[in-house]
C-alpha cells in the first residue's frame, strides 16, 4: 500500500510539501479566526443574512454552506486522526459530502454559530496536533478503498487545504451574491 504524501492544489496554491508538521498544525489553528469575518461582517446597508445564504448558481454552494461543510470536514478528519492514533492501522470510513450537506441543512444555520463551531473545532484539533510526537505523524489508517494508507500528516494536509480552499470559495460566493444584490 502506498501513502499519498504530496498534495498540491493549483487553484488555491496549497502545497503540503512546503509546510513542515508544525506549519500544517498552525495552518489548521488559523482557521478559528479566518472564518468569522466573512460569515459575520457585512457592508453598510447590506442584508448579510441574505448575502451569506445566496447561492451564485443552483449547483454552487453559498458562503454559509461552504463554511458549514468545512466545519464537518474538520470533525471528519479529527475523528480519522484520533482513530489512527488510538488503533493500529484502523479502517477509515468515507465522507458523504452531499449527504452531510442535505442532512445538515447548511443554509438555514446561524452564520455566527457556524463560525464559533469552526473556531472551536480548529482550535481543538490544533491543540491535539501540538501534543504529537514526530512518529505520530507517520501513523497510518487504511482508506475506505482498502488499497491505500492515510497517515496523520495526510489527514492534517487535507484539513489545511480544505480550510484555505473553502475560504476562496466563500469569497467567490460572497462576491457573486453581492453582485446579484446590486442588480436587484
Amino acid at each position: 500500500m502506498e501513502i499519498v504524501e504530496v498534495f498540491k492544489c493549483d487553484e488555491c496554491g496549497f502545497d503540503n510539501a512546503a509546510l513542515d508538521n508544525d506549519g500544517l498544525a498552525a495552518s489548521v489553528g488559523s482557521f478559528a479566526k479566518r472564518y468569522r469575518m466573512p460569515l459575520t461582517r457585512f457592508l453598510a446597508n447590506e442584508d448579510g443574512n441574505a448575502i451569506v445564504r445566496r447561492r451564485p448558481a443552483p449547483e454552487v454552494w453559498s458562503a454559509l454552506e461552504y463554511a458549514a461543510h468545512y466545519r464537518d470536514v474538520i470533525d471528519f478528519y479529527a475523528r480519522r486522526i484520533d482513530a489512527i492514533l488510538s488503533v493500529d492501522r484502523p479502517q477509515l470510513g468515507g465522507f458523504d459530502i452531499e449527504g452531510e450537506a442535505e442532512r445538515g441543512d447548511y443554509n438555514v444555520l446561524d452564520p455566527a454559530t457556524v463560525a464559533d463551531e469552526i473556531g472551536a473545532a480548529s482550535e481543538s484539533l490544533h491543540a491535539r496536533l501540538a501534543t504529537l510526537q514526530p512518529g505520530d505523524w507517520a501513523r497510518v489508517g487504511i482508506a475506505i478503498d482498502g488499497t491505500s494508507e492515510r497517515d496523520v500528516r495526510n489527514c492534517v494536509s487535507r484539513v489545511s487545504h480544505e480550510g484555505g480552499h473553502h475560504l476562496l470559495d466563500i469569497g467567490r460566493s460572497l462576491r457573486a451574491a453581492r453582485d446579484t444584490a446590486k442588480l436587484a
